[in-house]
């Protein structure tokens, strides 16, 4: 048998550890599922929706009707829940009077419940009541000529936000704090009160405010609540 050159018998060595390597990044290849880092780009007009069970539109962004008036297509974001009903979109309806699309989230029955306002600032819905305003005829306020703390105010509420805006105009012959469900929040004041703090209770809790005041000795302090505000962290 003639002799096989041993760089022959090198190279075919080399041949099979390629073969091996090849077949082991075959075998450990990610998930076709997945997506290890980078990115993904949709464009020139492609869309991504997310299907439930049953075929339908859970999940989608992309190309959203009415187009632009130049023909263009709109696109924008659609989130529905699982009876086909819209929950939250970003498009507009109308590209003559709200060409900029709103934030929107709907009910059940289709209403929008929650928008910003794309004309200015802020929200365009759910409108929110401002304090009335009250009389500037200081000897209209409720008042006490007592030195120790007597509830002058006393009201309820549902808490939505973790912290607590407060104005409460007040004379100054005395002091002025707020209760809520009888622990004070807040500072006190010799005078108009005014702070936001943490509200201390836990979200959605029935409480009570309770305005109370104390006066200096033989005088009588006067106050009026001004503002009571929900406010974020």
């Amino acid at each position: 048998m003639a002799a096989i050159p041993l760089d022959l018998l090198d190279r075919i060595r080399e041949l099979e550890r390629q073969v091996r390597s090849l077949m082991g990044s075959a075998n450990t290849r990610p998930a076709l599922d997945e997506i290890i880092g980078g990115r993904v780009v949709i464009g020139q007009g492609g869309s991504l929706q997310v299907l439930d069970t049953d075929g339908s539109s859970i999940f989608y962004v992309g190309r959203v009707g009415p187009d632009h008036p130049d023909g263009t297509a709109q696109q924008g974001m659609l989130l529905r829940r699982e009876d086909g009903t819209l929950a939250f979109g970003v498009y507009t309806t109308d590209h003559v009077n709200n060409r900029v699309q709103p934030i929107r989230m709907f009910d059940v029955k289709g209403n929008v419940i929650v928008a910003d306002d794309t004309k200015d600032h802020g929200l365009a819905r759910p409108f929110l009541t401002y304090p009335l305003p009250t009389t500037e005829d200081v000897g209209k306020w409720d008042n006490t000529n007592k030195t120790t703390w007597t509830t002058l105010y006393r009201g309820n509420a549902l808490t939505q936000h973790p912290k607590l805006y407060a104005y409460i105009a007040a004379t100054t012959a005395g002091e002025v704090r707020l209760l809520v469900n009888g622990n004070q929040v807040g500072p006190t004041a010799k005078g108009a009160l005014e702070f936001t703090a943490p509200i201390g209770v836990p979200f959605d809790s029935r409480i009570e405010f309770q305005i109370q005041a104390k006066a200096n000795a033989n005088s009588t302090i006067w106050v009026s609540p001004r503002a009571l505000y929900g406010v974020q962290s």
